[in-house]
């Protein structure tokens, strides 16, 4: 509800560096495939749960799913 949404919005530029990390590290080797996408998605989850859960990592997490809405590949030359 919107205690969720006021503690994701207090998380924000973490989120986004993490998130932002993450992706950097691809190439389009790890995501080439719907599964590796799904795989990709699970990390991108593992690590908002790491900054959004971890006072209280032993209570089930509020963050659920990671959801693409864009999914773009670009590959530099």
């Amino acid at each position: 509800g919107e205690a969720i949404i006021k503690k994701l919005e207090s998380f924000n530029p973490k989120i986004r560096s993490a998130l932002n990390l993450r992706l950097a590290q691809q190439n389009l080797a790890n995501i080439d495939s719907v599964e590796k996408r799904k795989q990709l998605a699970t990390q991108l989850l593992s690590d908002i749960r790491l900054i959004v859960d971890r006072p209280n990592s032993e209570d089930p997490s509020a963050i659920t799913d990671v959801h693409f809405v864009k999914f773009v590949i670009s590959e530099a030359y």
